[in-house]
């Protein structure tokens, strides 16, 4: 499943470098993400605050109502009914809560069954298909064996329903 094939670019605009480093496949996807998230930036100053060291770029801004939140939080404002779900609020609880930018499957697991009104005992066994279909659907990223991100996309659409 991973490319075995390291490629490693490196982007310079005005004051901003950005180095990508991995599979050629992870590189493109990644690339294209992160692109598309900077897209959703209205404004990106000239140089980064001191004081705010993600200024140039606004990727890791978060919301502070999301700090808060639980996986049992999250998965009842997505209305989580099925594993897939659960595993996206746990992503999402490790994203935003624990300002994680990725998580082994053991670190998905262990937020999964720290929402006990949602978890049940089949979603252990059927973890490694919900993840694959997850990265199937586009909402999850496989960065390395075992080891996952959330979508650019997934995170933006996350903020939104987790905000409100």
């Amino acid at each position: 499943m991973e490319d075995s094939n390291q490629s490693k670019i490196k982007i310079r605009y005005g004051d901003i470098e950005l180095e990508f480093e991995g599979s050629e496949k992870f590189i493109k996807s990644e690339i294209t993400n992160f692109f598309n998230s900077l897209i959703n930036v209205k404004e990106v100053p000239d140089k980064p605050e001191k004081s705010n060291p993600t200024a140039t770029t606004g990727v890791k801004q978060r919301s502070k109502t999301t700090h808060s939140l639980s996986t049992s939080s999250i998965a009842s404002k997505l209305g989580c009914k099925s594993g897939p779900e659960l595993v996206i609020a746990a992503t999402a609880s490790l994203h935003f809560g624990k300002e994680k930018e990725s998580f082994t499957r053991e670190e998905i697991l262990k937020e999964m069954k720290s929402a006990p009104a949602y978890f049940k005992k089949n979603y252990v066994n059927n973890l490694f298909s919900h993840l694959n279909r997850l990265v199937k659907q586009g909402k999850l990223s496989y960065i390395a064996e075992n080891t996952y991100s959330l979508h650019a996309d997934t995170v933006t659409e996350l903020s939104n329903k987790i905000a409100n």
